[in-house]
């Protein structure tokens, strides 16, 4: 049977960067409160989507959000989910190195990163001088609650996730310390008045550490939306399940019950990638 595939379509070069449909707010270089407030959507379409497309398909995909994805595919993408669409809805597995280089441009390109900037400092205070990784889980869960509710479940979600990716890193090649070194610019770009080098070594620390502790700084004692791990989704039509462990999470990743069970910063992680893995930040 032939499976169903995305198809590529050229995009006009006047469509790129084009405003969003009007009374909702710009998904890219917008606000992420606003996008939420506006929309009613806990997690953006664009994260749950990307977000249950490498669930499904990129787990084991070596280098995943560190290999460039393909430029046309990403604005194809990108203008798809401006105007509310969801163009993920028939992805493939071939598809997903630009899967993730769309989220990470979403981030990248917010107006207020999701680490905000009026708040940089207070985070990267949880990281420096602390004598463990404990002493930092908690200073980080009495910062976390300064966060805008909206903010703290969509980085819950999404570090959650990372997490669940680091966990096949044995395949993936995608641990802890080389997901923070590839999305750390993206997530908290560092202020223009501060040393980029070394700052740049404490915000790899920082989302490193929320990476594998996230359990711990972020609890889960909601009815908020959170990610899944295992859930069951409707297989695409004419695709091959390639995940035989059964990890799948549901079309958006939503959970409202607790109790229920090529990018611009690709060269922060390509130089020294190997080296990374031997690396301890502590």
């Amino acid at each position: 049977m032939v499976g169903h595939c995305l198809i590529r379509r050229p995009i006009k070069p006047k469509q790129i960067g084009r405003a969003p449909i009007l009374g909702r707010p710009r998904l890219f270089g917008g606000k992420l409160l606003d996008y939420i407030q506006v929309t009613q959507q806990h997690i953006p379409l664009i994260i749950s989507s990307c977000v249950s497309a490498i669930n499904r398909l990129g787990l084991h995909n070596q280098g995943i959000f560190r290999v460039p994805g393909a430029q046309v595919d990403i604005n194809q993408f990108k203008e798809a989910f401006e105007k509310g669409e969801d163009p993920l809805v028939n992805i493939t597995g071939r598809d997903m190195n630009s899967v993730a280089g769309v989220l990470k441009l979403y981030f990248r390109e917010l107006k207020e990163p999701l680490f905000a900037r009026d708040m940089f400092d207070s985070f990267i205070s949880c990281i420096i001088d602390v004598e463990s990784e404990e002493k930092c889980v908690e200073n980080l869960n009495q910062v976390l609650k300064l966060l805008p509710r909206p903010i703290f479940i969509v980085m819950r979600y999404f570090f959650a996730f990372l997490n669940h990716l680091a966990e096949y890193s044995d395949e993936n090649m995608m641990d802890a310390s080389n997901l923070a070194s590839c999305l750390a610019p993206s997530l908290m770009p560092i202020p223009e008045d501060k040393d980029q080098v070394q700052y740049l070594t404490h915000t790899i620390e920082l989302i490193r550490t929320m990476i594998i502790h996230h359990e711990e700084i972020f609890p889960i004692n909601d009815d908020d939306p959170i990610y899944e791990k295992f859930a069951t989704t409707i297989p695409i039509d004419g695709e091959e399940d390639e995940d035989d462990e059964g990890e799948m999470i549901s079309e958006h990743s939503l959970r409202r019950s607790a109790s229920d069970d090529a990018s611009q910063d690709s060269d922060y992680c390509t130089e020294d990638f190997n080296l990374l893995n031997e690396t301890d930040v502590w």
